[in-house]
Formats: structure tokens, C-alpha cells, sequence
């Protein structure tokens, strides 16, 4: 047993963990209004798979109670298995499209100490660059055309079906 008895598991990156995050017993659902925004659509699949666990430690951090409190969220507080240099990456996007912001008023006086983020609603007004809406819209129209094709291949199976019960 020894030492990795208390090493923390982290947890590889799922689906499961972009929509809902479970510390112990607690759920904290994403909204469908994130999930569907530009915003977030434009963030890596890391940092898509991160922000659920740093919005658990917003609400943990301020009891659900203090919106708009300051917060910290450090790499060795993430269970998502990510390198420090991706963490700082997904950071970056977050503080870019707006569903975070830092404030010098919120920062530690001492050196060193863990920046302090404050949640934004930017996010809901983020437009995404021209390089992004390509991407976007290239996925929309391949997503598109995938349901498309999934639909034609139901209805030429239900028609295979009907001929040949006949």
C-alpha cells in the first residue's frame, strides 16, 4: 500500500465528465445554453472536459451562497489527467472567451500565491474569430450531412423491411 495508497486518481478524459461533474455525491449540471454557445464550442476538447470541475470548485468555494466571489482552481486540484502546460492552456481560452476574468484587487499580496478568478458572463456575447467560425461552421455542415445520411439509411432500411414483409 504504502504511498499510493493516498495518491490522487485522476480521471481520463470521458463525454460523461464535459456534461456532469460528480465530487462525491454532489452533481453540478452544465446548462444547455453553454454547451450550445459559440463560447464554449471553440474551446479544446481539455478545456471543454476542465470547465465543469472549475465550475464545481466555484460553487464549492463560495457554498453556493456568493456569486461573483473570487476563486482559486490549481492543476493539483484537477482530477481530469492533463499536463500542467495543457492546464495553463485551458486557462487561457477560458480567460479569452470571457467565462472567466481576473482582477487585480482579487490577487494574493504574497508572491507566488494562486491567482483568483472571478466567473463572467462574457461568454455569452464571445464572437468567435473568422479562422473559428470556419471550423464551426465546417462542423455544423459535416454534423448535418452525418444526420442526413443516418436518416436516408432508416428510411431505406424501412422501406427494405416493408417489401419484404409483403
Amino acid at each position: 500500500m504504502g504511498k499510493d495508497r493516498f495518491r490522487k486518481q485522476r480521471r481520463t478524459l470521458s463525454p460523461f465528465n464535459v456534461f456532469l461533474h460528480r465530487p462525491g455525491d454532489l452533481t453540478y449540471p452544465i446548462s444547455r445554453d453553454l454547451l450550445k454557445s459559440d463560447a464554449y464550442r471553440v474551446l479544446t476538447k481539455t478545456a471543454q472536459a476542465l470547465l465543469p470541475e472549475v465550475f464545481a470548485a466555484y460553487f464549492h468555494a463560495t457554498a453556493w451562497e456568493k456569486k461573483g466571489e473570487a476563486f482559486s482552481f490549481t492543476w493539483n486540484a484537477t482530477s481530469v489527467q492533463v499536463s500542467e502546460n495543457g492546464f495553463r492552456a485551458c486557462w487561457r481560452q477560458w480567460l479569452r472567451v470571457g467565462f472567466f476574468e481576473v482582477r487585480g484587487e482579487d490577487q494574493p499580496d504574497t508572491p507566488g500565491g494562486a491567482t483568483r478568478y472571478r466567473p463572467s458572463a462574457r461568454w455569452e456575447s464571445y464572437t468567435p474569430t473568422p479562422e473559428e467560425r470556419r471550423s464551426l461552421d465546417k462542423f455544423d455542415a459535416m454534423r448535418k450531412q452525418r444526420i442526413n445520411r443516418s436518416k436516408k439509411r432508416r428510411r431505406e432500411f424501412r422501406e427494405k423491411m416493408r417489401h419484404e414483409a409483403r
